[in-house]
């Protein structure tokens, strides 16, 4: 297996992907989070809560934060989803496992992830980061990555006859082999 640790402040993600299933590997620092942990409300109902988007820990909020770090055994095969809230509050868990079990490339996968936020009203930003373990003996790389980003440029006080533009050109920030 290949040792990762994911460090994480905030309510952006990190989900693993194996063999045809997705968990969440991360703790949301938001209050709607810690109600769900504490059992004074529900998953379904935190989706709805008002307070939804208060966020408990966050860097640059204080001159210091407590950073999770979340290790994990990973496998050959598995893929790791790093994604915003602008994913996350869009798209169930059970879409995001179908759309990377589809067997797309990770450049496609993350292209569709974006796109079904667009599709279901998103108007934050969508990061997405998906980072596929591979078998050291058959590549030259042991992990592939590539990363989407809806990347609109939304200012409040921006006139309307401008226009921002919106490119959804996937990155890959390593070379892959297909």
């Amino acid at each position: 297996g290949t040792d990762i640790t994911v460090l994480h402040v905030g309510d952006s993600r990190a989900y693993l992907w194996r063999d045809g299933t997705i968990r969440q590997v991360t703790d949301d620092h938001s209050m709607v989070a810690e109600m769900v942990r504490q059992g004074q409300i529900t998953a379904a109902e935190a989706e709805r809560h008002p307070a939804r988007n208060v966020i408990t820990r966050a860097l640059g909020a204080e001159p210091n934060v407590i950073v999770d770090e979340v290790p994990l055994a990973a496998q050959p095969g598995d893929i790791l989803l790093i994604c915003s809230d602008g994913l996350s509050s869009l798209v169930h868990d059970r879409d995001i496992e179908s759309i990377i079990a589809v067997g797309l490339t990770l450049t496609a996968a993350a292209r569709e992830l974006v796109q079904s936020a667009l599709r279901a009203g998103g108007t934050d930003n969508i990061p997405v980061i998906l980072a596929r373990v591979v078998d050291a003996d058959d590549a030259t790389e042991t992990v592939e990555v590539a990363s989407e980003t809806d990347d609109t440029t939304r200012l409040p006080a921006t006139p309307p006859e401008e226009t921002t533009s919106t490119a959804r050109t996937p990155v890959v920030l390593e070379p892959t082999s297909s």
